[in-house]
């Protein structure tokens, strides 16, 4: 069973790391298209390198040591020494472990959001949509590390269960309005159910996210989310709307060239 999400990423720049794993980390940027101008990890690095705060500072490192190294073996020593800051200074700011794993990942939420918000600014239509999201999925799945929920839901289950609510609430309502687009827009079928058709939907992804039918490595591929949102798209299409999908299909085939 698959014991994880697919929020995670491995963005290293903010680590004092020594030499050997300064070139691993940067490799890892470099295979994650970091330089791609809509990559995940340069808006990563956009968004919030600029927060000059200490606290931003110190979440953005330690989102990105957890992602390195799992959770469960960074104690608040690791901490400490691999920021380059004092254990004073941690609890300054996080009274224990466990108020600090969680504090990343709000940090990691309110990321997400502020990504799907500047996505949202991009869209031109409905169906277009829907393939910027899945072009976003890809940038982040390109550095997926399964051990950091694999710790969270093992040693941090709250957090774990308020990262999973989250992403099922955030996708139900994305693709909801997605579909109410869609309809006004004249490229969904009015005589849908929305609100039925987006709960199927949202159970089609989790259920091959957490089912033993797809591999890891099956379900974080462009091809699994590009045949599923396809399969989706062609079930609630108007004839306008196939046509748009039709070129959104083609505008991918002609990247790939």
């Amino acid at each position: 069973m698959n014991e994880s999400s697919f929020f995670d990423l491995q963005i290293a720049d903010f680590i004092h790391v020594n030499s050997t794993d300064t070139i691993e980390l940067k490799k890892m940027l470099n295979d994650g298209n970091f330089f791609y101008t809509n990559s995940f990890l340069r808006f990563f690095i956009n968004t919030f390198a600029p927060m000059n705060t200490e606290i931003n500072n110190i979440l953005q490192r330690i989102y990105c040591l957890y992602q390195k190294y799992g959770i469960k073996s960074i104690t608040m020593d690791d901490v400490a020494r691999e920021l380059g800051i004092s254990k004073k200074t941690i609890y300054e700011n996080f009274t224990d472990k466990n108020d600090l794993v969680n504090k990343v990942y709000e940090f990691e939420h309110e990321l997400s959001i502020q990504h799907f918000i500047d996505l949202s600014t991009k869209e031109e239509n409905a169906i277009q949509g829907l393939f910027l999201v899945i072009n976003f999925m890809d940038e982040m799945l390109k550095t997926y590390n399964p051990a950091v929920d694999y710790d969270l839901k093992k040693f941090y289950p709250e957090v774990f269960e308020k990262k999973r609510k989250r992403m099922i609430d955030g996708m139900y309502e994305k693709i909801y309005n997605n579909l109410l687009r869609g309809i006004k827009e004249k490229l969904y079928r009015s005589d849908m159910d929305p609100e039925l058709i987006a709960r199927l939907h949202v159970s089609r992804v989790v259920s091959v996210i957490t089912s033993d039918i797809f591999t890891v490595e099956e379900f974080t591929s462009h091809a699994t989310r590009r045949e599923l949102l396809v399969y989706h798209i062609r079930g609630i299409a108007t004839e306008k709307g196939i046509k748009i999908l039709e070129k959104e299909l083609q505008n991918e085939k002609e990247i790939k060239k």
